[in-house]
């Protein structure tokens, strides 16, 4: 498996994930062309507000930066992030944006394993998938304590789309960690095209260090290999690294995160 699939795979995923929970809620719209994945969540936070999977090879230098200035515009001055995965075109792709007054803030890794490949770990006894409202609302409580206040933009858009979450037929599975009866860490798994995304891993700061993050990944993974995927994919920091590496996963690019200049309206 060559690590241009695997990077094409990954971003695909990301994509089909990012536009999701938004469109499912029913709070924004989502996009899609030839050229670029916008999602406008209607939360006026820039953990919805997303664009990815750009495709501007078919332009000009010129016509491409005035196409992204375009776009940014579409957000009418709300916060959003622009995604350069391993897949964006073309190779120029970041200088167009920084012509364009974006700058890039942050970058994680793109991984993929075949799920056969896969060195899962026994089954954690602390781990449950969730099946109830009340657990959506939990991993939305963890994954919003990400920020600092806690970003109540996430709490809002999960608990306005847990019913279509918890459908059989969704897309998403959610996976809680306990220590206790307290949740303590959270992990999505997200199913598209065969391929199984992995998302959203969060342990509360007071639980880290005791194994809670890697043993709601593997739950995930495992979950997914039983659905019979043939691919499983994430984006990790370079702290998490290791800890994939360790379950079999391999680097297939970088996704670089972007945003528009203090000051520039696009």
């Amino acid at each position: 498996m060559s690590a241009a699939r695997d990077g094409l795979l990954n971003e695909r995923n990301f994509a089909a994930h990012a536009a999701w929970l938004p469109e499912t809620a029913g709070l924004g719209r989502v996009s899609r062309s030839r050229t670029a994945v916008v999602v406008r969540s209607g939360t006026g936070s820039d953990t919805f507000n997303i664009v990815c999977r750009a495709d501007f090879s078919g332009l000009g230098s010129g016509a491409a930066v005035l196409k992204a200035r375009r776009i940014a515009r579409s957000f009418s001055g709300q916060p959003f992030t622009w995604w350069v995965g391993p897949a964006s075109k073309p190779a120029a792709l970041p200088g167009i944006l920084e012509a364009a007054g974006f700058e890039p803030v942050a970058d994680e890794l793109a991984m993929g394993v075949s799920l056969r490949k896969l060195r899962l770990p026994s089954p954690d006894p602390r781990v449950r998938p969730v099946r109830t409202r009340a657990g959506v609302t939990a991993v939305a409580g963890i994954l919003a304590r990400n920020w600092s206040p806690p970003d109540r933009a996430v709490i809002r858009l999960w608990k306005r789309g847990a019913a279509a979450v918890l459908k059989p037929a969704s897309p998403v599975r959610l996976f809680l960690a306990f220590e206790g009866n307290t949740p303590a860490a959270a992990c999505e798994l997200f199913l598209r095209d065969g391929v199984a995304g992995i998302y959203n891993v969060s342990t509360l700061k007071r639980y880290r260090g005791r194994g809670l993050g890697i043993a709601v990944t593997a739950a995930a993974l495992r979950e997914a290999k039983g659905l019979g995927l043939g691919t499983a994919v994430l984006q990790a920091s370079a702290d998490g690294r290791g800890l994939y590496e360790r379950l079999g996963f391999s680097a297939t690019g970088r996704f670089v995160e972007y945003r528009l200049q203090k000051g520039i309206s696009g």
